[in-house]
């Protein structure tokens, strides 16, 4: 996981990347809520410079799926 998905969600949640934690998903933290998730999906959106696929927003559950599709949408090696 790296430290880009955790400064998305820090973004989101208006955090700091340090208060992400590891385990952070949908079902496990608190502020990820459904509203929460759409404006993930809209930082998302802007930052690759388009709209995502409506299976790529189902597939953002956790830190490490939103790792995965930043890591492949991207291009990019995170670590």
């Amino acid at each position: 996981m790296t430290l880009d998905a955790k400064n998305f969600l820090a973004q989101v949640f208006d955090v700091e990347p340090f208060e992400v934690p590891d385990d952070a998903s949908l079902d496990t933290y608190q502020r990820w809520d459904s509203l929460g998730h759409m404006q993930l999906v809209m930082l998302l959106e802007t930052h690759l410079g388009r709209p995502l696929e409506s299976e790529e927003i189902l597939s953002i559950i956790d830190l490490e799926s939103l790792d995965q599709l930043l890591t492949m949408k991207t291009g990019s090696s995170h670590s």
